[in-house]
């Protein structure tokens, strides 16, 4: 392999990575470093396209790198405009990489190629995974259409403009399928002449299908006479022409299963190896009535019997055959010495495919054999087809999309695949049919359907159901990419004008969209979704797109989550956070000033953001650490403004999990309070009850730390779990905060009084004082009081506020 051909194998892989990793930013976090990454890969393809002068890549490259650039110090994701923009760069250059591969001759990696460029994954059987097509096309651009259509579908394409391009790929490999043209520049025939000089040097084991702009009989006729076993006419039909595709190739690589029923086992033993001399799997059945087991455990593609048979003969047993609706068209061959013609025409009005006579010839048998099961099966998944397709616009009908749906659906849900189904009506289609006849209606759907078709290239199964009413499955496609999906395609069809006989019509749709959830057991739940988020759409005045009320909420979410990320790194950056305070008092005592500090952000709009969404999306984003840093910084600034006020203010501040669980805490808090010269006596650090009863290690080891800086611990939550009071034998803590759930029924609960008495005892036997929160109203003193405890804090005393200028020197009495 030289090195050009090294270059365009890495490039798939290259650009499946870029992709991999733009799509963690959008839908994960935005990470400039991330970014930074991805510019760095756009870069080496860069390098390296301008190393190998492939000016098609390098200009694609540079415009993907031009439009990243503007995003470089960004701090939240780009719009959706942008995002778009983006994605079609990425798309254009994907499709630079296939045509470079179909231009060098080289397509190993032409599969990666293929997923990188439509973006999804379509669940085909492993047999189509690696089927390499040759195609020979002298016009660059139908060329290129060829191999962007094959490449969707799954096969490996290699195209070639001349003759003897093809037959020294030829010499190397052999493909499994010859799609030919009929008319190249050396003749109007050249595909045809070139195919029987291949066919001469290299056998006719490969089909070759012919396609042409010529349809006259002696075109069709000489391509007949080339071996082609298709042909068909440009423009191309490429569903009918995958079909056939598909079918010749399955049809090559089948192996089919017949069934010899004779009852002369030396002449069966016979008929059988010969049969598998010629590839096909063989069971030999010697007991007719046996016949229906036989018929469910082995399966075959066609029988072969003999006429005259013990027990019953051959034509009763065909009967008995045929009465089954499953075996209505196996083919039947009967093999027997019977010369009477009589007897041949009972058997073939009873259901006999062919007779045949004793003795028969290897050959013989075998082509019998072979024509009639092949082209049983052809029959067999022709019917099929039609069973399954929409006759007015060739898509899917109902019926067979959600058979596909069903037989997928734990798949798609048990895989790392994002799918989404969009439902779309047409607007206003009854008034649209009356007004215009249900003929031009009809037309009109077709039109659109091809439309839609084409705009959802990328759409794993396309179906319509009723009357104006289509379908689309869309596989790795997030919610968000799956709206702008269908946002765009609303945008489009509404722009465009759809011509009948007599009129020229506008169209639009309503588009409802569903992504796939766990909650969807059967595909009909799924579609419901999409057809009732689609209801939404039409009731909303059409052309528009809605979510699936699931899809809204959790879009929502994360709309919101990114917001809020972009909200807190901000904070951080440009100390965009504030703090509340607010006071706790003493019920016994001297009176001194200790305030309960409580992180808050602001929103765009002036909006508190509350507090609980603020450390959720901070633990979740890993930004936990960075955040109680900041408070801790930022209390120390106002207990030294306290300070310089002549008060020794003691301040109450949270730190989370993760926080008591990181072994530089405690060195940096030292740090930080060496550095301001505030006296660790001003800080209260508060912990979850939960938290650290759960790492009571890492704990007892930071609080010991911290306790030796002079600063206080307090636990709070405190007397929520069963095993509350035993913390306090593990480690060391001044105060406890009590759970709102004892204070909120104090005074109608007698037996919460019991519990905070209890909590006391056993607080104040470790050295602990005890802290009652969420004190409400006035009521609740005397009982508190009563109980013993220490301090209480609420917004009975004052709600959280940002100023310091509580008056602690009023006495707080029962």
């Amino acid at each position: 392999m030289n090195d050009s051909q090294a270059y365009i194998r890495e490039l798939p892989r290259k650009l499946t990575h870029i992709q991999s990793l733009w799509q963690k930013l959008l839908l994960v976090k935005w990470d400039s470093q991330v970014l930074a990454l991805i510019r760095r890969l756009v870069h080496d393809i860069l390098a390296a396209a301008k190393h190998h002068a492939q000016s098609d890549i390098t200009r694609v490259a540079q415009d993907l790198d031009e439009q990243l650039a503007m995003f470089q110090n960004r701090q939240s994701p780009p719009v959706e405009g942008e995002r778009g923009r983006v994605n079609g760069i990425l798309q254009h250059l994907a499709r630079t990489i296939l045509a470079l591969q179909a231009a060098e001759q080289y397509s190993p990696a032409m599969r990666d190629a293929r997923a990188v460029a439509v973006n999804s994954r379509d669940i085909r059987s492993s047999a189509n995974v690696a089927r390499r097509l040759y195609v020979l096309e002298d016009d660059k651009q139908q060329a290129e259409m060829l191999l962007l259509r094959f490449s969707h579908q799954g096969y490996v394409v290699r195209c070639f403009s001349t003759v003897a391009e093809l037959q020294q790929s030829l010499r190397q490999q052999l493909p499994d399928l010859l799609l030919m043209d009929v008319m190249l520049t050396e003749g109007p025939l050249a595909g045809i002449d070139a195919t029987t000089k291949l066919r001469t040097e290299f056998g006719s084991e490969i089909p070759v299908v012919f396609m042409s702009a010529r349809g006259d009989l002696a075109a069709r006729l000489a391509a007949v006479r080339a071996g082609g076993v298709g042909y068909f006419l440009k423009p191309l039909d490429f569903d009918e022409l995958f079909r056939r595709i598909d079918d010749l190739l399955e049809r090559k690589a089948t192996t089919y299963k017949v069934l010899v029923v004779e009852d002369e086992e030396l002449l069966a033993s016979t008929y059988s190896l010969v049969l598998q001399q010629a590839g096909l799997v063989t069971r030999v059945l010697t007991q007719p009535l046996q016949i229906l087991k036989e018929l469910h455990e082995f399966q075959p593609d066609l029988i072969l019997m003999d006429l005259y048979l013990p027990e019953c003969t051959g034509i009763e047993l065909m009967q008995l055959i045929r009465q089954d609706p499953a075996h209505c068209t196996l083919p039947i061959l009967i093999v027997s010495s019977e010369t009477d013609p009589a007897k041949h025409n009972a058997a073939l009005s009873q259901g006999a495919d062919l007779f045949l006579l004793k003795p028969i010839q290897p050959e013989q048998l075998v082509a019998a054999v072979s024509s009639r099961v092949g082209r049983a099966r052809a029959l067999t998944h022709r019917i099929q087809f039609l069973s399954q397709q929409d006759p007015l616009t060739g898509l899917l009908n109902q019926r067979a999309l959600l058979g596909y749906l069903d037989q997928h659906l734990a798949e798609l849900q048990g895989g790392q695949l994002n799918a989404a189904l969009l439902y779309m009506e047409v607007d206003q289609y009854r008034a649209l049919r009356d007004r215009l006849g249900l003929s031009e209606a009809d037309l009109l759907l077709a039109d659109l359907a091809a439309r839609v078709k084409e705009r959802l290239y990328h759409a794993s199964r396309l179906a319509h159901l009723s009357n104006g009413s289509f379908c689309a499955l869309l596989l790795d496609m997030d919610p968000l990419r799956a709206r702008d999906a269908a946002t765009t395609l609303c945008d489009q069809i509404a722009a465009g004008v759809f011509s009948t006989e007599h009129d020229s019509v506008p169209m639009t749709l309503s588009i409802g969209v569903s992504p796939l959830t766990a909650h969807y057991s059967l595909a009909q739940d799924w579609l419901s979704a999409a057809a009732l988020a689609c209801d939404l759409a039409r009731d909303a005045g059409g052309n528009r797109v809605e979510m699936h009320r699931e899809a809204v909420d959790d879009l929502a979410t994360r709309e919101l989550h990114a917001r809020c990320v972009e909200l807190l790194n901000a904070a951080l950056v440009n100390d965009g956070f504030y703090c509340l305070y607010q006071p706790i008092g003493s019920l016994r005592g001297k009176p001194t000033e200790r305030y309960d500090v409580l992180l808050r952000a602001a929103a765009p709009d002036g909006r508190e953001v509350p507090a609980g969404r603020i450390f959720q999306v901070a633990r979740e984003e890993g930004l936990i650490l960075a955040i109680d840093r900041w408070v801790l910084n930022h209390v120390v600034e106002a207990v030294q403004y306290k300070a310089s006020h002549g008060s020794n203010t003691v301040f109450f501040l949270k730190l989370s999990a993760e926080s008591l669980n990181d072994s530089t805490l405690a060195a940096w808090i030292e740090e930080t309070l060496a550095k301001s010269g505030v006296n660790g006596r001003q800080l209260v650090f508060e912990f979850s009850e939960a938290d650290v009863a759960t790492s009571l290690l890492a704990a007892g080891t930071l609080f010991t730390h911290l306790r030796g800086l002079g600063c206080g611990i307090a636990l709070e939550h405190f007397g929520a779990s069963l095993n509350s009071c035993q913390l306090l034998n593990h480690v060391p803590v001044d105060y406890v905060k009590l759970d709102g759930s004892f204070v909120r029924d104090l005074v109608r609960k007698p037996a919460n009084r019991d519990s905070v008495r209890s909590i006391l005892r056993q607080a104040e036997a470790s050295g602990a004082m005890v802290i009652a929160g969420f004190v409400e109203d006035a009521a609740s003193l005397p009982v508190l009081w009563q109980c013993g405890v220490h301090f209480i804090q609420g917004n009975f005393l004052q709600a959280p506020d940002e100023s310091l200028n509580f008056d602690f020197r009023g006495e707080f009495t029962a």
